[in-house]
């Protein structure tokens, strides 16, 4: 190979990294806070990214029960804590 062939080609993990589908919560955030607001895809993303952080909004609000506060309402209060973060 010569050095212009060498410097063209594109590396198999760039190319996964370009194609891969946003998987984690964080990066799914983070796709969401580069699109403009009035973008189309915006939304979906949105309702992507709440529900890969439903898990943790759960955690913490199991966390808290047994406190006074039935568990329902905690789980409740920690969804729409993280529907308005995002």
């Amino acid at each position: 190979m010569t050095v212009t062939e060498t410097s063209t080609a594109v590396s198999p993990s760039t190319t996964a990294r370009a194609t891969a589908p946003v998987d984690s919560a964080a990066e799914l955030l983070a796709a969401m806070a580069a699109m403009p607001v009035g973008h189309p895809s915006r939304a979906s993303l949105r309702d992507r990214a709440i529900e890969a952080w439903l898990p943790l909004a759960r955690h913490l609000a199991h966390r808290y029960s047994g406190r006074g506060e039935p568990t329902d309402d905690l789980i409740q209060t920690a969804t729409v804590g993280l529907i308005k973060a995002v």
